[in-house]
């Protein structure tokens, strides 16, 4: 019966490997008094140990639609954060004026050479963003449009743009997947030692272009969740719900070294796997 409960483990539930979580935004379930339809706190909580909470800007609101978390590799997860936000340019920058819906925190989250990830989880409610830049942002650490100012954007993170799920590495783009309104898509960035990789959903994306090789610059800026303020008079704003922002670093060595198939925020295995995992160990049992 032990083999039968690995198996079954193995194939439905992810357990925690060679991780160390940086920070982790749960968008509500770690916030005081937050409930499903109140304006999200002034600061959404950091569930990682460094406490990197994240300011509040506009009106972003919590909501009970909660992505297919597997339970083992999540906390408790009953609230997200939902951002509805103007389609026309605003300026954020001026004193007073009308701002979009975003969360961030003055300084970015601190980044090694190697051995990092980046994942979130994304709801949007459109197929192309709604901002006059044409970019929605979902997460990112760092200063992804420096180029304007003649300077090489740094840091690494993720944005709708034109109906695809993009990772941005500074100025490099890369494509992950089309966007489908109103389904969680689950977004992953890893940098290894020497090259990236994706992952969309439970799948690694293929990448044989430089963009597997580009080593993201180390970060500046700050880090942002739902939007960021540029000087444009617009804030590549997002439409939709977010959840589960996670930044960690991992080790390839040890008794368990990394692994994304167990250590990753995945989804809740379909019912045809379930029935595969109960399938063999009812095989177990009757050959035992």
């Amino acid at each position: 019966m032990k083999l039968a409960a690995l198996l079954v483990l193995g194939l439905c539930v992810a357990a925690r490997g060679a991780i160390t979580v940086e920070a982790y935004y749960q968008l509500g379930d770690a916030d005081p008094g937050a409930g499903a339809g109140n304006v999200g706190d002034a600061q959404t909580v950091d569930s990682g140990p460094n406490g990197f909470d994240l300011t509040r800007h506009g009106q972003p609101q919590y909501s009970s639609d909660v992505p297919p978390l597997a339970s083992a590799t999540a906390a408790a997860d009953t609230l997200s954060m939902r951002f509805v936000n103007p389609s026309s340019p605003i300026d954020i920058t001026r004193a007073g004026g009308v701002e979009g819906s975003f969360y961030s925190r003055l300084s970015v989250l601190a980044t090694p050479a190697s051995n990092y990830g980046l994942e979130a989880w994304v709801k949007p409610s459109a197929l192309t963003p709604a901002d006059a830049s044409g970019y929605a942002l979902i997460a990112y650490n760092g200063s992804p449009f420096l180029a304007s100012l003649g300077a090489a954007s740094n840091g690494v993170g993720f944005f709708e743009k034109g109906g695809n799920y993009i990772v941005r590495i500074g100025d490099t783009e890369k494509i992950l997947a089309p966007v489908v309104p109103n389904q969680w898509t689950h977004l992953v960035f890893l940098r290894g030692a020497t090259a990236n990789d994706f992952y969309v959903g439970n799948a690694e994306v293929p990448d044989l272009s430089s963009d597997a090789q580009t080593r993201p610059i180390a970060p500046t800026g700050s880090f942002y969740i739902g939007g960021y303020p540029t000087a444009a008079l617009h804030g590549d704003l997002f439409n939709g719900t977010i959840d589960d922002v996670r930044f960690f670093t991992y080790s390839t060595t040890g008794p368990q070294p990394f692994d994304p198939e167990t250590d990753l925020l995945m989804a809740v295995p379909e019912p045809g796997m379930l029935g595969i995992a109960m399938g063999a160990v009812l095989f177990i049992r009757r050959r035992r």
